[in-house]
């Protein structure tokens, strides 16, 4: 029995000093497809909801109309449901967050795309942030700011977030909701969901050297057409350090210190990611 257990307890370190890197904590989602439709109630949500302020400025999981006049979707015959940030009650300048599960991000080209509506003479502002191993990189697209739509019935607008700089990461998430001056700034969140958006250059196609970096110039070798071609440098943590045009199929990196970054290349159709 004593050394039964003793080979046990090896084979069980065995597993563990195996197994041990490839675990994560939490649940990440690969195939991240959010309508909020099959939620039954606000505490069924597996969203994370902030008041940042507590002033009582918070996402709310809703069918149909928000009970204000004026402002937020109007759904009256639609049994869709959506999140939305309540601006009756709160104060200007107040905040709230609506935070995703754990996403996982393993195809080099893919976007989140998401629907939203905000409508009132008071709307505050949206803002859409990412939350990688390193910490918040906020607004990776433009701040929204003021009304978007032209009227109250006018369907929900759509925005897509390019996440391909966090290839292999798992990431979170967030939509920051700023309230306006008033109650009639209501602004409503939909049908998120991660997206392959083009057909990608092959990647046995391109060929970076000398990989890992050695001097100051990166060699691009592609098959494809070199017109038209761009390239993007991040970090692992998805800030872009450089963007530009590919031009004689060179580019000077004397700028990078020692580390590990992905390289994009883009044509008008496609693209790949590399580490270099």
């Amino acid at each position: 029995n004593i050394r039964k257990m003793i080979f046990n307890m090896r084979m069980f370190e065995k597993i563990k000093k195996t197994y041990s890197k490839l675990i994560k904590v939490g649940n990440a989602i690969p195939l991240f497809n959010e309508d909020f439709d099959t939620i039954e109630t606000q505490s069924d949500l597996n969203w994370t909801v902030n008041d940042v302020t507590e002033h009582g400025y918070n996402w709310l999981l809703n069918t149909g109309k928000t009970p204000s006049d004026k402002t937020g979707p109007a759904l009256e015959n639609n049994a869709k449901k959506y999140m939305y940030a309540e601006a009756s009650g709160a104060k200007p300048g107040d905040v709230a967050e609506l935070i995703s599960p754990c996403i996982s991000i393993e195809n080099p080209n893919s976007e989140i795309e998401f629907a939203y509506h905000m409508f009132g003479n008071h709307i505050g502002e949206l803002h859409i942030d990412l939350k990688t191993d390193s910490g918040y990189i906020n607004d990776v697209i433009p701040a929204l700011i003021g009304s978007q739509q032209k009227n109250q019935d006018d369907a929900f607008l759509i925005k897509n977030i390019d996440v391909s700089s966090y290839t292999y990461q798992t990431i979170n998430l967030r939509f920051r909701a700023v309230r306006g001056l008033d109650w009639d700034g209501d602004i409503a969140i939909d049908k998120a969901f991660i997206k392959t958006i083009d057909i990608p250059i092959s990647d046995a196609a391109v060929e970076v050297f000398p990989n890992p970096i050695s001097g100051d110039i990166l060699y691009i070798s592609t098959m494809a057409s070199t017109e038209n071609l761009t390239y993007e440098i991040s970090n692992l943590a998805g800030k872009v350090l450089k963007k530009d045009i590919l031009t004689n199929q060179q580019i000077n990196v004397s700028y990078l210190t020692s580390g590990m970054y992905l390289l994009t290349i883009r044509s008008p159709h496609s693209k790949v990611t590399k580490k270099i």
